[in-house]
């Protein structure tokens, strides 16, 4: 069992926003 997230934000570039969880 892993959870990992992730934010990027590049200025007034854009957002980016990612998250990967895995229950096992």
């Amino acid at each position: 069992k892993w959870t990992f997230t992730g934010t990027l934000l590049p200025g007034s570039s854009g957002t980016v926003t990612f998250t990967v969880k895995i229950d096992n």
